[in-house]
């Protein structure tokens, strides 16, 4: 990318941070906020889980909710908890219905602009996973499934 003068512009980071999200996974945010910490954008994927969809049931069994709301409220608290988590001002927080393919996720990636991957293992060691994080042309970064 060059300016009207003719100077090269730098890129801004972009990490795209792809979240499991399973308690205790917390290895990939920690990547995002280091990247938000640099200055870079952060672009978050909440990968709904089945363990996500057992938390709504009983939010809404504990709550006296229909089921769609209580997905609302629960999909609301937790991009709210992983925004806070990374920080910054410019970190925004997309939803993805596993098993969304790779493919879907990377396209997302290529669309935004990013300029990195960070991925959990417990997507990364799927062949489909594998194989397009090999095809996207971009740094990854494959991070443990649960931070040590």
């Amino acid at each position: 990318m060059t300016t009207k003068n003719g100077n090269i512009m730098q890129e801004r980071e972009h990490i795209f941070a792809v979240i499991d999200t399973a308690p205790g996974s917390t290895a990939v945010l920690d990547i995002a906020r280091d990247a938000v910490q640099r200055g870079a954008r952060a672009t978050l994927v909440m990968m709904f889980t089945p363990y996500d969809r057992r938390s709504i049931i009983a939010l809404a069994e504990a709550e006296n909710l229909t089921v769609g709301e209580a997905e609302a409220i629960y999909l609301d608290r937790a991009q709210e908890t992983y925004q806070v988590a990374v920080g910054g001002s410019d970190t925004t927080t997309i939803v993805r219905y596993r098993p969304s393919s790779a493919k879907d996720v990377l396209a997302a990636a290529v669309q935004a602009r990013a300029t990195a991957l960070a991925v959990p293992s417990s997507l990364a060691s799927h062949r489909r996973w594998r194989s397009e994080l090999s095809k996207s042309g971009m740094p990854v970064v494959i991070t443990p499934s649960k931070a040590a």
